[in-house]
């Protein structure tokens, strides 16, 4: 879960907060106990970050302790395959699946 300082805390420290965040630490800033804004390093630029969209998301789940994220960018890996036919992967599998189904000599399925 991020971290979260009060205004008035982060006013009193604000320095403590800044080298902080200096080394890559991320907080929500809160008025009354309520998420108002995020302090975050800044993205070299050339970096990769996330589209504006995700990113706010991804903000609001952090601030919510749904998930922890520093807002670094994440490694997404290449995906194993890409579907490049008419049929969808869905498709696919329903019809793997009846035919393993039907070779089957020990199926005891009726018809599912």
């Amino acid at each position: 879960m991020m971290e979260t300082v009060g205004i008035r805390e982060l006013k009193n420290r604000l320095g403590y907060y800044l080298r902080a965040i200096r080394q890559g630490r991320a907080f929500v800033v809160t008025d009354r106990g309520k998420p108002v804004a995020r302090l975050v390093p800044v993205v070299p630029s050339g970096e990769e970050t996330w589209p504006p969209d995700l990113e706010g998301r991804m903000w609001e789940l952090a601030a919510e302790g749904i998930l922890a994220w520093t807002g670094e960018p994440a490694r997404i890996p290449e995906p194993a395959g890409v579907n490049r036919g008419q049929v969808l992967v869905s498709t696919l599998v329903v019809e793997i699946s009846k035919l393993r189904r039907n070779n089957d000599p020990q199926n005891t399925h009726s018809g599912l």
